[in-house]
């Protein structure tokens, strides 16, 4: 009896020994094959990294239209307004910037773009491309333009701004959506502005494959 005892001890040292060397054999692995930067970062474990995967991408031929309410300007945020697979492009926000001393005022709008990402690479459809550059970083150019049509008058969008592949699936841009000089003449009224028509041409598909180990 006091041998038995004796031996658990011992038995529970082994299969805990067992275990931690499991597991860190299970963790260089996923380190190894980068599943474990895929689950902490999603997509700009893929995108960050030209040493596993090459970028390309293409751009499409159709464009995409859709109205803005900006007479509710929370309305929109989320309405979708392209879809590919499960690739997806939203509105992430309509924003009024009121005028100021030197500034007529403006309305911006923002897009959340959704792609996908496994240990093979990844697809992004959105109005940038993003190509890692030597220092770890991204360069990012805008290729999608975007234009309005408001009470029969057609203008072009001024673009905005946008943050990169700071997602876990994705990106963010923006645009200005009327010209600066609309709100200067007075053309554009807050108290009742209504909807506007956009059409977004341009758009790229971005796309990381894996490279090949072999030679």
């Amino acid at each position: 009896m006091i041998g038995a005892v004796k031996k658990r001890p011992v038995i529970r040292s082994v299969i805990v020994v067992a275990v931690i060397l499991i597991l860190a054999v299970a963790l260089k692995y996923l380190a190894f094959e980068g599943y474990g930067r895929l689950i902490v970062k999603g997509l700009p474990a893929v995108t960050y990294d030209p040493t596993r995967y090459a970028h390309s991408y293409t751009t499409l031929a159709e464009s995409c239209t859709f109205t803005v309410d900006l007479d509710d300007l929370a309305s929109n945020a989320g309405r979708e307004i392209f879809r590919e697979g499960k690739m997806y492009i939203e509105i992430d926000e309509v924003v009024y910037d009121a005028p100021q001393r030197n500034n007529p005022g403006s309305y911006r709008i923002f897009f959340r773009a959704h792609g996908v990402y496994d240990t093979d690479g990844g697809s992004l459809v959105s109005g940038l491309i993003s190509v890692p550059d030597a220092s770890g970083g991204h360069t990012s150019r805008t290729t999608a333009e975007m234009s309005g049509s408001y009470r029969g008058e057609a203008f072009d969008c001024l673009y905005a701004g946008n943050t990169g592949i700071a997602y876990r699936d994705g990106d963010l841009f923006g645009y200005y959506i009327f010209p600066s000089e609309w709100h200067e003449r007075g053309a554009v009224d807050p108290a009742g502005v209504g909807t506007v028509e956009l059409t977004l041409t341009g758009l790229a598909v971005n796309r990381w494959t894996r490279i090949s180990k072999r030679g």
